[in-house]
């Protein structure tokens, strides 16, 4: 996994570096994507940006988790943050996955009154819990985007 992380590195001048002078650099370029994603969603947080800051913090989280016993890297507390939002991203994309694929089926043809009942009633349900949770969200990236956090990150992400 670290080498898959670490492999785009191979054609840059940090390639040619031992891992302990070359992951620093590549942890904090890494955070500092995921910290610009974060601090530029818009208001209504969209799934496609959420996806996107979602997948960038899998790829930190990872590096983080593999290199966490050089020293000066990611604490446990950092990760355990970005394990935390992470998770939470996760869950208003699944639901916002289920909802749009539900509701979707409601063109299918054949469908029974009772059917699209169900799956109209489903896809709600999953449209409102992806509402809850981005409200959840946008409370954790008030905290997250702080910048006491990224210290806790190679250097400062800024």
């Amino acid at each position: 996994l670290l080498s898959a992380l670490l492999s785009p590195m191979a054609d840059s001048p940090l390639g040619s570096q031992p891992i302990t002078t070359a992951a620093g650099p590549r942890l904090l370029e890494a955070a500092r994507l995921v910290r610009r994603l974060a601090k530029n969603l818009p208001e209504d947080l969209p799934i496609a940006q959420l996806h996107q800051l979602r997948i960038a913090g899998k790829r930190l989280r990872y590096l983080a988790e593999e290199i966490q016993h050089l020293p000066g890297m990611a604490s446990k507390k950092a990760i355990a943050q970005l394990t935390k939002l992470q998770h939470s991203l996760g869950t208003v994309c699944d639901h916002e996955v289920a909802a749009e694929r539900l509701l979707h089926w409601l063109h299918e043809p054949g469908i029974t009154p009772q059917t699209a009942a169900a799956l109209g009633g489903l896809g709600t349900r999953h449209h409102l819990a992806a509402h809850k949770a981005r409200k959840g969200i946008r409370r954790e990236l008030e905290r997250f985007v702080r910048r006491k956090l990224w210290r806790k990150f190679v250097g400062e992400a800024e």
